[in-house]
């Protein structure tokens, strides 16, 4: 069993990097026009083996907008008014970015070998001339998250791009996930100039302090009842797929409940090595026992803000 690390979030953070920003304007307009369900979300689960996002020779892609995979969702893949059949990235396995599969276990790929299958981004690092690419998909829940249910989800990173473009100004790269709702994002973001995963929580965005790895996270997101000392809360646990590995727990307030996830790559990087996978999600009613004591007992820890490296860091992002 792997040893927990319960860290409640500390202050709100100003920083709002360029993923956080193509989360929020992709979320948006989605969630102004989806229907309005008064239940919670429906049990639901898809990954990248199903048949819906085999190779299709018409667009290039197994991973298109109006892909609809698996069972229990809101809707297919989109983004945006993008068309149906146009590519939102790719299916291929993750044991491919990074340093590759060093522990030879499949990494995030349905089947967990390295034949299996994951969903892929990648964008364009930014250039003096072009700035940075950008690419995302978002897929709506059936209704929003309720208190005990858990959503659940595995990324797992590439190298980042982290260019310094003229006068040696940096612009780094970020990709990430993001549960969106009620004003407030959930998820984890991984950029090109940190060692560690940012944890997007509510209103905050702060340094988890888990260490970046190229063999894929498991990230479970749970809805808790009002309990001391949140009025209502969430607990978020973080286990990286390496061996040995520490499950990372957070917890902390929420106002709404999340209905769209979300998934980005802001200037990550165009390399096999730089490219980000998604697979395994899930929406499902499994609290976990003892989790509301979790939140109650707190900790001594508290996240660190980040610290952008220059001043100059965060020109030209939104």
């Amino acid at each position: 069993m792997c040893n927990q690390q319960t860290i409640p979030l500390g202050s709100r953070s100003t920083r709002q990097c360029a993923l956080s920003a193509l989360i929020n304007t992709s979320a948006a307009l989605a969630i102004l026009l989806a229907p309005r369900w008064s239940a919670g979300a429906s049990p639901a689960f898809d990954s990248a083996a199903d048949p819906a996002y085999n190779f299709n020779p018409a667009n290039g892609t197994g991973w298109a907008a109006g892909s609809n995979g698996g069972f229990g969702w809101g809707g297919p893949w989109e983004y945006f008014n993008t068309p149906t059949g146009f590519p939102l990235g790719f299916v291929g396995s993750s044991t491919t970015n990074g340093t590759g599969d060093l522990d030879n276990d499949g990494d995030i790929n349905t089947p967990r070998n390295a034949s299996g299958r994951a969903w892929g981004l990648t964008a364009r690092p930014a250039t003096d001339q072009t700035g940075e690419g950008e690419t995302a998909a978002t897929r709506m829940l059936n209704g929003p998250l309720s208190v005990g249910q858990t959503f659940k989800i595995d990324m797992d990173n590439g190298v980042v791009a982290d260019p310094v473009l003229s006068g040696g100004r940096p612009f780094p790269g970020a990709v990430g996930w993001s549960l969106r709702g009620g004003g407030e994002q959930f998820g984890l973001e991984a950029t090109g100039d940190s060692p560690h995963y940012f944890l997007l929580g509510g209103s905050t965005q702060l340094d988890s302090g888990i260490p970046l790895t190229y063999e894929g996270l498991r990230c479970e997101f749970t809805l808790l009842p009002a309990v001391l000392p949140f009025t209502n809360g969430w607990i978020m646990k973080v286990t990286p797929l390496s061996p040995g590995a520490q499950t990372y727990t957070f917890t902390g307030a929420r106002v709404g409940a999340p209905i769209e996830l979300v998934v980005g790559d802001s200037g990550g990087g165009l390399d096999p090595a730089n490219a980000v996978y998604f697979n395994n999600i899930s929406v499902g009613d499994v609290p976990e026992p003892g989790a509301v004591g979790v939140v109650g007992a707190g900790a001594a820890l508290l996240l660190r803000r980040r610290r952008r490296a220059t001043q100059g860091a965060t020109a030209g992002r939104t």
